[in-house]
């Protein structure tokens, strides 16, 4: 039964979070520009032609993919016992904390995989196929971008919050030491 209400909790978090990011203005923003692309793609031949796009796409992917694992390698450092108990205070589920990178992550995985997917069948593809391509291609492309900048902004949130800790702890012990007495 406890683990029950447990997961209830945790599936009801979880849509919460997942609302709170599908409502980010970087996703808006990419897909505007991903059905921009397409429309415009599917109006312009010399547009629809660039097979190029997804080169650079594919590309995009693999490197925003590295600044993920760059910055989740910076926060897993800042994950100490004292830390956690910073993060609990400001979030229901310190799980939440990696969310956003493995949002990026995805997005970026499959900016990589859309893109690589147009190269092989691009001379074979209908001229719809290819305006939906170079569409979804730079739509997940400018989500990973803008992500990507979005998490070095988290990060350095959570740098600060770091730095901090000593001034928590010696809050801490003060309050300890009044108690005492």
């Amino acid at each position: 039964m406890k683990n029950e209400r447990r997961k209830g909790r945790r599936s009801s978090a979880s849509l919460k979070l997942l609302a709170k990011y599908a409502n980010a203005w970087d996703l808006y923003l990419s897909v505007a520009i991903g059905v921009g692309v397409a429309i415009a793609a599917d109006f312009d031949d010399d547009l629809r032609k660039s097979s190029h796009l997804l080169d650079v796409s594919a590309a995009l992917g693999v490197a925003v993919l590295g600044i993920v694992i760059a910055t989740i390698s910076i926060l897993t450092v800042f994950l100490t016992e004292d830390y956690g108990i910073l993060l609990r205070n400001q979030y229901d589920d310190v799980g939440e904390v990696f969310v956003p990178y493995q949002l990026i992550a995805v997005a970026s995985c499959a900016t990589t995989a859309v893109s690589v997917l147009g190269l092989f069948v691009w001379a074979a593809a209908p001229s719809w196929a290819k305006a939906v391509l170079l569409g979804v291609s730079l739509g997940f492309a400018s989500w990973s971008t803008l992500g990507a900048f979005s998490l070095v902004r988290i990060t350095a949130g959570h740098a600060r919050l770091k730095m901090r800790l000593p001034e928590v702890q010696e809050a801490y012990r003060r309050e300890r030491a009044r108690r005492a007495i």
